[in-house]
């Protein structure tokens, strides 16, 4: 995780800690992450129960969304 909360220190990569945060919905999310300026690092996908996603925020860093899946929902 080095440089990743120091401004002056370059940033290490994507190794380490990555925070993932409830969302009500992944895939509304996704559309605020990349109307401001976000990208989408991995689309959404199952696992188990939920319904996840890897994005980068207009910052850089990168973080998860997550929301309990739907019946059905893949």
């Amino acid at each position: 995780m080095i440089g990743h909360f120091i401004r002056d220190l370059p940033v290490a990569g994507d190794a380490g800690h990555i925070p993932y945060v409830y969302v009500e919905a992944v895939d509304e999310t996704l559309d605020k992450v990349t109307a401001n300026g976000g990208t989408i690092i991995r689309s959404p996908f199952s696992e188990g129960n939920l319904l996840v996603s890897t994005i980068h925020d207009p910052a850089g860093n990168l973080l998860g969304v997550w929301q309990l899946a739907r019946n059905g929902e893949k």
